[in-house]
């Protein structure tokens, strides 16, 4: 049998509901009221007893973060008889914020008189940060798939302008054999010097699309701050004076030659920026026999100077003194030198100028290995070689090497051209074999066993060239040095006979 609803049963309704519940007297001033009745769970979400907050004003709860905009909206619907609702920054007893959202309805009488206010209150804080961490993620998760995006386009931008490099450095080492002019050689090592670093600087692209580490190697710090200045010089306005002032210790670090260059590239760059038209860069390399070894290079420019609110920001991302800058240069710096173990500190202040110094770990120098001149590299007796390459600008610039060592020269961009030639063409047998490791649809590997099964290629006769690093050691690099590829191939074809 069902007991009738007594206002009794409706008071103990409300007073263990879950939502807070604060009631106030409707005949004072609109945010004046006074409260009238408060629940459990009120008492719990604000930390009050109920007799501490019976016959005061609701704005108790308000403090130094609760928005006036919201407040004021309070305000306006009160003195209209109107419901609000709203959210904002809230204060417990204890003096702790919390994120309220309240729901706040007049209570009238059948003739429409208005009797009380009736706010109904919640606790929000746990679900506005899960929601923040919700958006964050779906963020972070855009980001991410925005980067893989970015990352497979620049990888793909990366790969075809290694190609071109390719093509300049074979062609830079071809006119150098064929020329004695001091003159025309001197430009034409600076055209190499250019390509070379930039084919680093791709590699180093590709590696970081492909997330593969790419294995340091010694390099002389003074090797690479000469390489850099040599390159960059240009850029350098005629009213900047750039020095350099080597260890003739040389200085000898474990670095990816590419990432240094990028290094020594930004701080040069960034210090001419600093100075404008005219001033001083400096560059200048030391070792210092502490423990452990460091081998260092200082930058310095002569430029304004840095206060140290700057100082110590210049360093993040995003931060820029450039009026386009990205501010990713010394971020970059900073990142490829803590990955090598070292460390970047700045001494600066205004009027002064900046010195920004690079500390690296100092390894032994290498013994020193005597390359022998190209002139008397291996060259080939006529030998057939075929050369599969996917682009036509790479394959056609490593036919033009092998041909111009003395091999006769079969050239394929597809896998499918190269089996048709040696099964039907008249050429249907070669030494060795340079080939893409990957090639469409035939990897380079599996296309040499092909050619191998058909007779048309003495097994272990190929040379792979694609992706280099520590997990990948086998193939050669796609932008392979002309005397690399020669003894590579002078290797595989081991002196065989010419075939008629």
């Amino acid at each position: 049998m069902n007991q009738p609803l007594t206002p009794s049963h409706l008071l103990d309704a409300i007073h263990h509901a879950s939502d807070g519940i604060l009631i106030a007297d409707a005949a004072l001033a609109p945010v004046r009221r006074a409260v009238l009745f408060v629940n459990e769970a009120f008492c719990g979400i604000s930390g009050y007893a109920a007799e501490e907050v019976v016959g005061v004003s609701p704005r108790l709860l308000w403090g130094p973060r609760t928005e006036p905009e919201v407040v004021e909206a309070l305000r306006i619907c009160l003195a209209a008889g109107k419901p609000f609702s709203g959210t904002t920054w809230a204060y417990r007893k204890d003096g702790r914020e919390f994120l309220l959202e309240q729901h706040v309805n007049p209570v009238r009488t059948r003739n429409g008189e208005l009797l009380y206010w009736i706010s109904i209150l919640r606790d929000v804080t746990e679900a506005a940060q899960r929601s923040a961490e919700l958006e964050i993620a779906r963020a972070e998760a855009s980001h991410a798939q925005r980067i893989d995006t970015i990352g497979r386009i620049a990888s793909g931008v990366a790969h075809d302008f290694n190609n071109v490099l390719a093509v300049v450095l074979t062609t830079a080492a071809a006119l150098l054999e064929e020329t004695e002019d001091p003159g025309l050689r001197e430009g034409i090592d600076e055209i190499r010097s250019a390509a070379e670093l930039g084919a680093r600087l791709t590699r180093k692209m590709l590696g970081l699309a492909s997330r593969r580490v790419l294995p340091p190697q010694p390099i002389s710090l003074n090797v690479a701050v000469a390489d850099t200045v040599r390159i960059i010089r240009r850029l350098i306005p005629e009213g900047v004076r750039l020095t350099t002032a080597l260890d003739p210790g040389a200085p000898t670090v474990m670095a990816d030659p590419g990432e240094l260059a990028q290094v020594v590239l930004n701080l040069v760059l960034n210090a001419r920026d600093a100075v404008g038209g005219m001033g001083t860069v400096s560059l200048g390399t030391c070792q210092l026999d502490t423990t452990p070894r460091w081998a260092v290079l200082t930058v310095r420019d002569s430029g304004p100077g840095m206060d140290p609110v700057t100082a110590r920001a210049v360093m993040y991302p995003d931060f820029t003194l450039k009026p386009h800058g990205h501010g990713l240069g010394l971020t970059t710096v900073r990142a490829v030198v803590e990955r090598l173990g070292g460390r970047v500190t700045l001494e600066t202040q205004p009027g002064s100028g900046s010195s920004f110094s690079v500390a690296l770990p100092l390894i032994d120098p290498p013994a020193p290995s005597h390359s022998p001149d190209v002139a008397f590299l291996p060259r080939g007796q006529g030998q057939r070689v075929l050369v599969v390459r996917h682009d036509e600008v790479p394959c056609a610039a490593t036919a033009s090497i092998l041909r111009r060592a003395g091999y006769s020269v079969s050239r394929f961009t597809s896998p499918a051209e190269a089996l048709l030639s040696a099964e039907l063409g008249p050429v249907r047998r070669f030494e060795a074999a340079v080939l893409d490791e990957q090639l469409p649809l035939l990897p380079g590997a599996r296309l040499a066993k092909r050619l191998t099964d058909l007779g048309a290629l003495p097994a272990g006769s190929e040379v792979l060239l694609g992706p280099c690093d520590a997990e990948h050691p086998g193939p050669l690099p796609p932008d392979v040095a002309v005397e690399d590829l020669c003894r590579a191939v002078a290797a595989r074809v081991q002196r065989r006979p010419v075939h008629e």
